[in-house]
C-alpha cells in the first residue's frame, strides 16, 4: 500500500557511491538514440556478458528503449534491482553512509512512515534472492501483440496472467530441489 520512487539522478548516484554494479548483461543493448544532454542523441552499445557499470552506465542499461521492447527494459531494470541488492556490502554502505543518505534525502520519495522503516529494513536482510520470482508480462506468453486502427495495441492474457500471480508463491518441492542442484553445480553455458 505504499510507494517508494527515485529519480534518475539518485539512481546514478547511489550506484556510484555503492562502488557501482556488476551485471550479467542478458543481451547486448545497441540504442541510437539514447536521450544526451541538451537533446543530442547519443549511440550506445553494452555487449552481452558480465559487465561492471558506474551509475551512468546503469542507469542507460535501465533505460535504453529505441532497439528494444519496454518489456525489455522492465527486466533489466529488474535485474539491476536484484544485482544491487545482491551487491550492497554492508561495510561499503556503512562506510558511506552519510553520502547514501543525502542521495536518499534528494532523490527518493516515498509515503512509507519513518517508523516502519527499520523493520523494513531489517526484513530485506533475510530475504534471500536466490528464492525471489519476478515477472514480465511479456507476448507472446501473457499478451498478444498487434494493432487496430488507433495503432500498436497488446492485449492482455488475463486467465494466464492470473495464474501465474495465483502460482507464484506455491513451489513444486521436486521441481526446487532440482534447481537447487543444478545451482550448486555452478555451471557455465556458453551459447
Amino acid at each position: 500500500q505504499y510507494y517508494l520512487m527515485v529519480n534518475f539522478e539518485g539512481f546514478r548516484d547511489i550506484v556510484d557511491t555503492l562502488g557501482g554494479v556488476t551485471v550479467n548483461v542478458q543481451n547486448p543493448v545497441l540504442d541510437d538514440r539514447y536521450p544526451g544532454k541538451n537533446g543530442a542523441n547519443l549511440r550506445v552499445y553494452i555487449p552481452a556478458g558480465v559487465q561492471h557499470m558506474d551509475g551512468s552506465r546503469a542507469l542507460i542499461y535501465a533505460r535504453s528503449r529505441h532497439t528494444s521492447s519496454d518489456f525489455d527494459r522492465a527486466q533489466r531494470q529488474q535485474r539491476i534491482i536484484l544485482a544491487l541488492r545482491d551487491q550492497a556490502d554492508p561495510a561499503a554502505i556503512l562506510a558511506h553512509l552519510q553520502e547514501l543518505l543525502t542521495d536518499l534525502k534528494t532523490s527518493f520519495k516515498t509515503d512509507i512512515p519513518q517508523g516502519r522503516l527499520p523493520q523494513l529494513i531489517g526484513l530485506s536482510s533475510q530475504i534471500d534472492s536466490t528464492k525471489i520470482r519476478s515477472f514480465v508480462f511479456t507476448p507472446p506468453r501473457y499478451a498478444t501483440e498487434g494493432s487496430d486502427g488507433r495503432g500498436y495495441i497488446i492485449q492482455p492474457n488475463v486467465a494466464r496472467i492470473r495464474r501465474a500471480v495465483a502460482t507464484a508463491f506455491k513451489v513444486d518441492a521436486k521441481l526446487e530441489a532440482q534447481r537447487e542442484k543444478v545451482a550448486g553445480e555452478d555451471g557455465v553455458v556458453w551459447v
